[in-house]
């Protein structure tokens, strides 16, 4: 069942230049299953929005998506996802929020530099 949460994010949301494609790929029902390409919305130390561009029934909030890929122009991270809010549910055209959880030390490394490039200069 689907419930509403308010916003507790704290960190920054950073958004991707024009130019440069940013999407997120993982199979649903997860892990294995439909492959989902989702385009993604802006990108966070913690985590990322993306928009759902078809229905996914049964994703609700706290629900883990296993073996993502996050893919922003050349750069590609793998990890999980905790999905903490749907608005305003799993339909087409919603925005999911989500914690994003690196795979590897590796996956860590690009992530931290992904969200670097993003931050305005004066915050570096």
């Amino acid at each position: 069942m689907m419930s509403s949460k308010p916003n507790r994010r704290r960190q920054q949301r950073l958004n991707f230049p024009p130019e440069v494609e940013a999407r997120l790929v993982f199979g649903y029902p997860f892990p294995g299953g439909h492959r989902c390409v989702m385009p993604l919305r802006d990108l966070s130390p913690g985590g990322m929005a993306f928009t759902l561009n078809l229905d996914l029934p049964g994703l609700d909030i706290g629900q883990s998506i296993e073996q993502a890929e996050l893919i922003v122009g050349d750069k590609r991270v793998r990890g999980d996802i905790l999905v903490m809010h749907l608005t305003p549910g799993p339909f087409t055209g919603a925005v999911c929020g989500s914690l994003f959880f690196p795979l590897e030390d590796e996956d860590i490394v690009t992530y931290q530099s992904l969200v670097a490039s993003l931050e305005p200069a004066s915050t570096r």
